[in-house]
């Protein structure tokens, strides 16, 4: 009998990651096995779930079109962004929400932490899972249905960490930058 080669659960998909060289701290393992990335896949692309590639497809019910990025390009970001409990975080172009589950247990129940995508139906879906799935670590996170680029710099607080997980180019990067408190991090999806 043949045993499967590829990861069937997010522990198996955390341990992976850590295989290979992409996840290297305790506190972000941890995240991997305890956040479920097929709670935030749609049913017709849940076989592939575990996979280490990006997954895009229509949402169940038709509403929206759902993006998770790698599970290697969210542990690259985490590595980066060295989240601790309590530090603010801005999670722009949130998507599916997953990776604000993944940064959720780093931050702590009482962080500040809001994310931004531009799709109202899957902000609404993101905004959903957190709750439903995610209360005890997600309860305080805002979801805003709207571009990031429609906030206001000039009036928006500071975030200790921003991740730019979609739609945004290397032209954009001081936009981002003002929204960052002194000594804060940035990260991009795809950065190095």
């Amino acid at each position: 009998m043949f045993g499967s080669r590829f990861p069937d659960s997010p522990a198996a998909l955390a341990d992976d990651l850590e295989r290979r060289g992409a996840i290297a701290t305790a506190g972000w393992r941890r995240a991997f096995r305890r956040v479920d990335r097929a709670l935030f896949v749609p049913q017709r692309v849940l076989a592939c779930a575990y996979d280490d590639a990006p997954l895009r497809s229509r949402d169940d019910d038709g509403s929206c079109v759902v993006h998770v990025s790698a599970p290697s390009i969210y542990a690259a970001a985490a590595e980066a962004l060295d989240l601790r409990p309590r530090l603010s975080f801005l999670n722009a172009g949130s998507g599916s929400g997953y990776f604000s589950a993944l940064a959720a247990e780093l931050l702590g129940p009482d962080a500040v932490h809001h994310c931004v995508e531009r799709c109202p139906a899957l902000a609404a879906r993101c905004r959903r899972v957190l709750r439903s799935e995610f209360e005890a670590t997600c309860g305080r996170v805002v979801v805003h249905g709207a571009s990031c680029f429609a906030v206001d710099a000039a009036r928006s607080m500071r975030f200790d960490r921003i991740y730019v997980g979609a739609g945004a180019r290397a032209r954009d990067v001081p936009f981002f930058a003002e929204l960052l408190k002194p000594g804060g991090v940035l990260v991009g999806a795809g950065q190095e």
